[in-house]
């Protein structure tokens, strides 16, 4: 067996030991190969060489030459060296043969080979093998490639035994295979390991460079240890570069010291290094972050004098950094100082400020910037229409959408999906899911193939209107056409049907939506805690969240806020309480709208003693009780009876300076009626208008109920006559308030009474009636508009005669 002459003794190669096939392929060097053919002195080996093995030792199956020309050489040798080798040989150490020869490989021959080993460890031992050979040259290069090797693949203890190997002789390359070392330290996120072998350098001779701490610096960059940085960057040895000091900008900002930035772009101009482009930007970009806009500015004129090499992708950056941080006065700024500059203009700096715009909702502004542009010559992209049809959709102005969606037609740029989408949501926001369902259906007629996106916009619009069957069907379609629903489109299915109390087809959809292979995600379990909370089933709750869990998803503070709901709602205030633990334990942030659910619990099971308690805890806590707090508290003592109470809250809401919702007048209005107070309710209402503050459905509906069980017959048809001209459609359970209302009046007062309030009323109330009259019967409640004609005394409509007929 051979024996290493170092120091270190390696075990030898596996493919040293007998059998001698592994010993050949160890060998299989095309230039060794043919120099073994040639040397006629090949007869002096003492070994079993046969023609067999010779083409084992060519075919390389153990180590793979890079060359195929050469490895053709090889094969068109064999013959010959078989030749010179057919006497047999007495066995003997195959290593004391191979040492006699004088054929040594040359070194860009070793790399290849090196390099193509896919076992970094075979790469070491034959290299460790070859080293020990008398006539092998130390070459830089070829040590370079297996100190790079083992550190690629993190086998530093073969490293440390080659330095040690080298350490005590002449070797004038160590101090870059110590460099190399670090840096494959470095690489794999081990500065320690970095800063030590650094530091080892002095034992074996040789300094560190530039070279040397540069991926150090990286590495503590990349690790956010900017103080380790300034720290390793005080103990440097060497002068620094411009890497060096690049480095140094990124940490001396991030840690907010402008000072020591401006110092560092003072010594890099003196020592004429140039400031990195990139650096730069993100030395602005963490500025703007942190809201120094002043500072930043200054900073950039300092940057600027320096002659920052910039290009368009450069300014597209600094303007869309601008635009995030929400300075867009400053990027409109910037964008300015480019045009004044004659700078170059590009899509994707336009493409920015104009998203910019849009975000802060200055769709106007960005329209005008994008004609400006198209002035200059710039023709825009997908994403520049995109982005203006997504503005001009999210302020309700389709037709503008539509318009640029025609000229980017034009100009040669067919719309996506995502071009659409907004489209959809624009009339899906605006309650018109049908006109939503025709923009889809022409989306597809232009051959652009709707995305989940945007099937999930429309089930989402429907379930908002609650045509949740609609819905359904168009998840129907959606399966059709190849699209598979996500999680967001059952998720929007799932909180409708919940919210409607439908748990039945709830369940259904989560059937589908399991067969479908999508997996429920946290906001799915939320969503039927909530519901079956709603509907006081705890145990089908905790069921759900037992399954929750099962499935490796964690309650979150939404899902403790629906059990909190939950408890509120059935009266067990003390497991609604224990929640609250929970959530603290679990150092979740309990916000006033879970306490908003708790005080609503204690409001509907009319625990107002424990509700007052609570708000004196809200108070201490320094919490600033909302419009939903006195809502709530308000509604509960005006149902109760207590309008004083009521009024007290609703005084106190107008000393804290908070402004009352249309929830708040509902529950006043409330209180007013049914203390008898008609007249200070119908103050209040008139009050609700001046203010801004819309009613509802509920508000109309109220009202016309109290009204007519006061026998204030034609006030409560004033009041249904408003509600038609403030453009509030009436759902069903108004039309039933309304016409009971009147079939009741008609048994208590005669139609004589009813007659003569008709001439009473102003014929413009009259005609209005008329008018509705006619819508009823155009949306097919014929029904309705019968019995409103019959018991208002109004005569004959045309459109219900024709329908009579």
């Amino acid at each position: 067996m051979l024996h290493a002459r170092s120091l270190l003794s390696p075990p030898l190669p596996s493919c040293l030991v007998v059998p001698w096939e592994r010993l050949c392929r160890w060998l299989c060097s095309s230039s060794l190969t043919s120099s073994v053919a040639q040397n006629k002195s090949l007869s002096r080996f003492e070994g079993e060489f046969t023609e067999g093995l010779l083409r084992i030792f060519s075919s390389s199956s153990r180590i793979t030459s890079t060359s195929k020309s050469l490895k053709y050489r090889v094969d068109a040798k064999v013959d010959e060296v078989s030749s010179v080798l057919k006497q047999k040989s007495s066995e003997q150490d195959p290593g004391a043969s191979l040492g006699r020869c004088t054929v040594a490989l040359k070194p860009h021959q070793l790399i290849s080979i090196l390099h193509a080993q896919q076992d970094p460890l075979e790469a070491w031992r034959f290299f460790y093998w070859v080293r020990q050979r008398p006539l092998f040259e130390h070459h830089s290069g070829v040590h370079q490639a297996i100190v790079r090797i083992l550190g690629t693949s993190r086998h530093f203890d073969e490293i440390w035994r080659l330095l040690e190997s080298l350490r005590f002789s002449d070797c004038k390359f160590l101090g870059t295979l110590f460099n190399i070392l670090i840096y494959s330290y470095a690489k794999s996120g081990m500065p320690d390991h970095a800063i030590a072998a650094l530091e080892s350098m002095s034992f074996f001779c040789c300094s560190p460079d530039v070279h040397s701490y540069n991926p150090i610096l990286i590495c503590l960059h990349s690790l956010g240890d900017y103080d380790g940085i300034l720290s390793l960057f005080k103990e440097m040895k060497c002068l620094p570069n411009e890497t060096t000091y690049n480095i140094l900008l990124f940490s001396t900002c991030k840690l907010g010291d402008l000072e020591e930035v401006g110092r560092l772009v003072d010594r890099m101009s003196e020592e004429r290094f140039k400031l990195n482009p990139i650096a730069c930007t993100t030395i602005f970009y963490i500025l703007c972050g942190k809201g120094e806009v002043v500072k930043a500015e200054k900073l950039w004129v300092q940057f600027v004098g320096r002659d920052v090499d910039t290009d368009a992708v450069f300014w597209a950056a600094l303007i869309s950094r601008l635009c995030k941080s929400g300075k867009q006065v400053e990027a409109y700024t910037t964008f300015r100082h480019m045009v004044d500059c004659k700078l170059p203009l590009s899509t994707a700096t336009c493409n920015a400020l104009m998203d910019g715009f849009v975000k802060e909702g200055k769709v106007e502004e960005a329209h005008k910037l994008w004609n400006t542009l198209r002035q200059k010559g710039i023709r825009g992209d997908v994403f520049s229409y995109g982005t203006l049809i997504h503005g001009f959709c999210s302020k309700g102005k389709l037709k503008e959408a539509n318009i640029l969606l025609q000229k980017m037609e034009e100009d040669g740029f067919p719309p996506t999906a995502t071009t659409f989408n907004p489209l959809l949501q624009a009339h899906c926001n605006l309650k018109k899911p049908e006109e939503a369902f025709c923009v889809l259906k022409e989306t597809m007629n232009r051959q652009c193939h709707p995305d989940v996106t945007s099937y999930t916009i429309l089930v989402s619009g429907f379930c908002r209107i609650g045509k949740i069957d609609r819905a359904l069907v168009i998840l129907r379609e959606m399966a059709q056409s190849g699209c598979k629903p996500n999680a967001f489109t059952y998720n929007a299915l799932l909180s409708a049907l919940t919210k409607a109390g439908n748990l039945k087809g709830a369940r259904k959809v989560l059937r589908q939506m399991l067969k479908e292979g999508c997996s429920p995600d946290r906001v799915t379990y939320n969503v039927l805690i909530g519901g079956y909370g709603r509907m006081t089933s705890l145990k089908k709750a905790f069921k759900t969240l037992k399954r929750m869990e099962k499935a490796g998803l964690l309650p979150d503070a939404f899902t403790y806020r629906a059990l909190v709901m939950s408890f509120s709602r059935v009266g067990d205030f003390q497991s609604a309480l224990e929640v609250f633990d929970v959530m603290l334990s679990r150092e979740f942030e309990i916000r006033l709208r879970d306490y908003n659910a708790l005080l609503a619990g204690f409001c509907k099971a009319q625990r107002f003693a424990r509700a007052s308690h609570l708000i004196d805890f809200l108070k201490e806590g320094g919490y600033g009780l909302d419009v939903v707090t006195y809502s709530t508290l308000m509604h509960s003592f005006c149902k109760s009876g207590k309008l004083d109470e009521g009024q007290n809250v609703a005084h106190e809401m107008q000393i804290k300076g908070c402004d009352f919702n249309v929830f708040t007048y509902n529950a006043l209005i409330m209180g007013l009626f049914q203390a008898g107070r008609y007249n200070d309710a119908g103050k209040v209402f008139d009050s609700m208008i001046n203010q801004g503050c819309s009613p509802d459905i509920c508000t109309y509906n109220m009202m016309i109920m109290h009204l007519f069980k006061a026998d204030m017959l034609w006030q409560a048809c004033e009041v249904f006559l408003r509600c038609l001209e403030a453009g509030c459609p009436p759902d069903r359970g108004l039309y039933r308030t309304f016409v009971t209302g009147i079939l009741d009046a008609d048994k208590r007062l005669g139609d004589s009474q009813l007659v003569d309030g008709s001439r009473r009323r102003k014929s413009s109330v009259v005609l209005l009636a008329k008018s509705h009259l006619k819508s009823l019967c155009k949306i097919g409640r014929t029904d309705v508009a019968l019995k409103l004609q019959r018991n208002l005394k109004l005569g004959n409509i045309p459109e219900i005669e024709l329908l009579r007929q």
